[in-house]
């Protein structure tokens, strides 16, 4: 997988185009996430609803011919770069090993057309939400050693509600599955591989998930949940939300009155 390179709308010519000939948004012209073979992380459209609205223009991505409100929650390339190292073999030769991941998907509650299960687990150290995620095959192509496959991919979105400080709630996330190949132990680079890809998947991940739009959207539904939940029990409702904690039986809510 190459990543995309993130370049400026305005000098993208058939966005521009588009966007001059149409009336509605081009989304695929400026930013190939949706349409691309490449990895990507997509929100279904029941998270996208949540989200709120933030302007567009011929100079946004996504581009409109006419400045329009669209949904601020988007889908993302996965950028994980390219794995490469070099190998030797005790008193044998030695090359270049290179590996590009295969079309890693994982898409939030909207998968092959068909809303999709998600597993959800409540720990000491936050909420996850478990996404079974795809890949090509096989799932990582390498040049100069066995190709590389994995079983049951998936994404992990864990949020976390820190003591102290800012922000209110914290997202991470990192990808679950088992690599296999048939490199011999002599050339095993399965540990480096899946070494690099968490590192890099867990800090693409912090840093797209906790931008200001998408806490906010956060800290919006938890809220919905946590006023849901008071009022079918018959609590009175929240004036002052306090601490909120999670443990292995769900949330734990401190809040004054009205």
């Amino acid at each position: 997988m190459k990543a995309l390179a993130r370049r400026d709308p305005v000098q993208i010519g058939a966005c521009r185009t588009w966007c001059t000939n149409n009336l509605g948004t081009c989304t695929s012209q400026c930013h190939p996430v949706a349409s691309s073979t490449k990895s990507f992380v997509r929100w279904g459209p029941a998270a996208k609803l949540l989200s709120a609205d933030t302007p567009c223009n011929a100079t946004t991505c996504p581009a409109c011919a006419t400045p329009t409100n669209v949904k601020s929650l988007r889908d993302d390339e996965l950028a994980v770069p390219v794995y490469r190292r070099d190998m030797s073999v005790p008193f044998g030769p030695a090359w270049y090993i290179q590996c590009r991941y295969n079309r890693w998907r994982f898409e939030f509650g909207y998968m092959f057309g068909k809303q999709t299960p998600v597993q959800v687990t409540s720990s000491p150290s936050g909420i996850s939400f478990r996404m079974s995620g795809s890949s090509g095959s096989p799932s990582v192509v390498c040049e100069n050693a066995p190709d590389v496959y994995i079983d049951d991919l998936a994404f992990d979105l864990t949020f976390s509600f820190p003591w102290f400080g800012s922000p209110f709630i914290v997202a991470d996330g990192d990808f679950e599955g088992q690599l296999s190949s048939s490199a011999s132990p002599v050339v095993d680079f399965l540990f480096d591989l899946e070494s690099q890809v968490h590192d890099k998947v867990r800090e693409i991940a912090h840093a797209r998930l906790n931008r200001p739009e998408y806490v906010a959207l956060y800290l919006s539904i938890f809220r919905k949940l946590i006023d849901t939940y008071l009022s079918e029990e018959r609590l009175p409702p929240i004036a002052i939300l306090g601490q909120v904690q999670t443990g292995y039986d769900g949330l734990h809510v401190s809040y004054w009155m009205q």
